[in-house]
């Protein structure tokens, strides 16, 4: 259904039919804050989205074999993309890149999960909605066989946030999981190895789900994706990851243009102390889910 509707007239109307949705959602704490709502947009302007996806020769699709991107295809939200768009469907999805760019959604979306924040950045819950970010919009086609490990993702991001594009029930199974490290043996004997589903979230129709990125020692927020089985179709979403303003403290990246990179052997050290790292959050972690799962035993 094509309208004669402007992409600041499209804004307005899902700017507050999301805000509204957003503030009648229940944040959600186990296994770290997150939440799932329905009825994220506007019907109509959703069928839209549905109807006039972009061509999938817009998407990047990586041909590298044995890695799960090799099932998914991406495209960012950049006017180089939504310029080759037809004049109808342009203005439609830079009306969606203005809404999830706009400062009140943002606040909306941090202010439900502000107990992740409080917990990351040691702050009270009131002042989440105040954390600069900026959002990085993208479309995701997935297909059969697609899978991610379970990871906590990186501190630069903040948030990530999740719209379901299908209108197919039978994809409701395809949403993202979310674990928590076990040392439970049942667990370390199947994929993935180390880790217990803790939740699936449906995937189901005008649907979105959001979690704060932790990641810090005491909490995680791990999740992934089961490989797609077969005959699931395509997995379409969008996702806006909200990225955190800063300047990476890594050490290779310090260096202005001119001046000489570092040594592989201080490289080595790095990786090195990064992987023991690792390793001792693993099992602090997996100790302690461990024995839950004996007790529950």
């Amino acid at each position: 259904m094509k309208t004669n509707e402007s992409r600041y007239q499209i804004k307005d109307r899902c700017l507050r039919h999301m805000v509204a949705t957003l503030r009648q959602t229940k944040p959600l704490l186990v296994p770290y804050p997150h939440f799932w709502t329905e009825n994220i947009l506007p019907e109509d302007i959703y069928d839209r989205i549905l109807a006039e996806l972009p061509d999938t020769s817009l998407y990047l699709f990586n041909t590298e074999p044995g890695r799960h991107y090799m099932n998914r295809g991406d495209m960012h939200l950049l006017s180089e993309k939504l310029d080759q768009l037809p004049d109808d469907s342009r203005e439609l999805w830079y009306g969606i890149r203005l809404t999830l760019a706009m400062p009140e959604l943002k606040q909306a979306i941090f202010k439900n999960r502000s107990a992740g924040f409080a917990h990351r950045f040691g702050i009270p819950a009131e002042e989440a909605s105040g954390i600069e970010a900026y959002p990085r919009p993208m479309l995701y086609r997935e297909t059969e066989g697609y899978n991610i490990a379970p990871h906590p993702d990186t501190r630069r991001k903040l948030a990530t946030v999740q719209i379901a594009l299908t209108d197919d029930p039978l994809q409701s199974d395809l949403g993202t999981s979310l674990y928590r490290l076990s040392a439970y043996p049942i667990d370390l004997l199947q994929a993935p190895r180390g880790f217990r589903r803790v939740a699936r979230h449906p995937f189901t129709r005008n649907s979105m789900f959001a979690f704060s990125v932790v990641n810090t020692i005491t909490m995680r927020s791990w999740h992934g994706r089961e490989p797609l089985p077969a005959g699931c179709g395509i997995r379409c979403s969008k996702c806006t990851t909200q990225m955190r303003k800063m300047v990476t403290r890594r050490l290779w990246r310090k260096c202005e243009p001119a001046e000489r990179p570092p040594s592989r052997s201080a490289h080595l050290k790095f990786r090195v102390a990064k992987l023991v790292k690792s390793l001792l959050i693993y099992c602090v972690f997996a100790t302690r889910s461990g024995a839950r799962d004996l007790v529950a035993f």
